[in-house]
């Protein structure tokens, strides 16, 4: 073999070699770098999503069955963001009562394929889908402020199907450490905290309107209960007044019609304002008049306080009822055989206006005679009550005078 070919076989060795170690190094650099994973896979993820069931105060529940979407092929959180570590912060969230008052806990998922719910009180502020050891991503309760402001930095979508304040974050290698993430599940928790608070405030707002109406409803109702009640009460009074009115007034007109077949026919017109007119002239400033609305109830004459006659007027005449004593009553009797013994207390009686009064001067005199009978029985009483004082001043008298002595 001569030099020249020598050099050449020497040369194709060297290349070979070349190509082969090249190829080894290629190997190695592509095991080691993760392969990135398209947008549209992500979007497809999410999409999936949207048809697992959240059963959860305020999250839709759509009505497809549980589909949970498969899991990447390699992680996409550099620094090793696990399920379990977000439990662990919420479980620390626990602890400072102070800055937390509405504890916040986790609902974890009874199977591998259901999600993980973080509430505040009745409202869920994040949910957790785990696809792999570190690979998972989260709705998150947020504001749109605050979605905005994140959103220029991570991968964050409106998840449109929970509702205009929820959103959809892929956990990726758009942060730096876990505590990133910690904070922005803090930022949901205060933001769930304010609806929840809100929300029940509003509900006690209602229940106290509610409890307010209730109560000035049944007042509103007792009131009319009892104004019915007294009105029922108040008629029963009222119709039985009526009642009695009206037996005692068929009982005089009967009798006055019974006066009238008997031929005893009044020869004169008088009316009871009349009758009462002349006696008030002749009883002086001491006899009032009483008159009413009802014409079937009577009219009064009254001698000072005391009641001496009743008017009654009737289809067939006039009925009086007076105040007289039994033995005028007697003599009466005897010229009008129409008068009866009043339904009153005794000394009261019915007279009946027939024929048997001759004239007007007679009514005068029978109302007169009434007068001057409460009169004299004021008097009496009168004299009586003061001769009953006297005595007693007297016996007090005595006995002073013999503890004196």
């Amino acid at each position: 073999m001569d030099g020249t070919t020598l050099i050449v076989v020497i040369s194709l060795a060297a290349f070979g070699i070349g190509l082969f170690i090249v190829g080894l190094l290629s190997l190695f650099i592509r095991k080691q770098k993760p392969a990135a994973r398209p947008a549209a896979a992500w979007d497809g993820q999410e999409r999936r999503q949207q048809e697992v069931v959240v059963r959860v105060e305020n999250v839709p529940v759509p009505a497809a069955p549980v589909v949970v979407p498969a899991a990447p092929q390699q992680p996409v959180n550099l620094f090793a963001l696990t399920r379990l570590d977000i439990i662990g912060f919420v479980n620390e969230m626990k602890k400072d009562g102070e800055r937390y008052s509405i504890i916040p806990l986790v609902k974890e998922k009874s199977e591998n394929k259901l999600p993980d719910y973080l509430m505040c009180g009745e409202r869920c502020f994040a949910i957790m889908f785990e696809h792999g050891e570190y690979v998972f991503n989260l709705l998150l309760h947020m504001g749109a402020a605050e979605a905005d402001k994140y959103a220029a930095k991570h991968t964050l979508k409106l998840a449109a199907y929970l509702g205009d304040d929820w959103y959809n974050l892929i956990v990726d290698n758009s942060f730096t450490d876990k505590q990133e993430i910690f904070n922005m599940l803090d930022v949901c928790y205060f933001h769930a905290a304010l609806r929840y608070m809100t929300s029940k405030k509003e509900k006690k707002g209602q229940k106290a309107d509610a409890e307010a109406a209730a109560a000035a409803l049944a007042e509103a109702q007792a009131r009319q209960a009892e104004i019915e009640k007294q009105a029922t009460a108040n008629m029963a009074e009222i119709t039985a007044a009526a009642e009695e009115a009206e037996k005692q007034y068929r009982a005089l007109l009967a009798t006055y019609e019974a006066g009238l077949k008997s031929g005893n026919y009044v020869e004169f017109m008088l009316t009871r304002k009349e009758i009462a007119q002349e006696t008030q002239k002749r009883g002086g400033e001491a006899v009032t008049i009483v008159e009413r609305a009802d014409a079937q109830l009577p009219m009064s004459l009254k001698y000072g306080p005391k009641t001496f006659a009743m008017l009654y007027g009737t289809d067939a005449g006039i009925v009086m009822t007076a105040r007289i004593s039994d033995g005028y009553a007697a003599e009466l009797f005897e010229t009008h055989p129409a008068i009866r013994p009043a339904k009153f207390p005794r000394r009261w009686y019915q007279i009946i206006i027939d024929g048997t009064f001759k004239d007007k001067e007679s009514v005068f005199a029978v109302l007169t005679e009434a007068a001057n009978y409460v009169k004299e029985s004021s008097i009496a009483q009168n004299e009586r009550k003061a001769a009953e004082a006297e005595a007693r001043a007297a016996a007090r008298a005595e006995k002073e005078n013999g503890e004196t002595a």
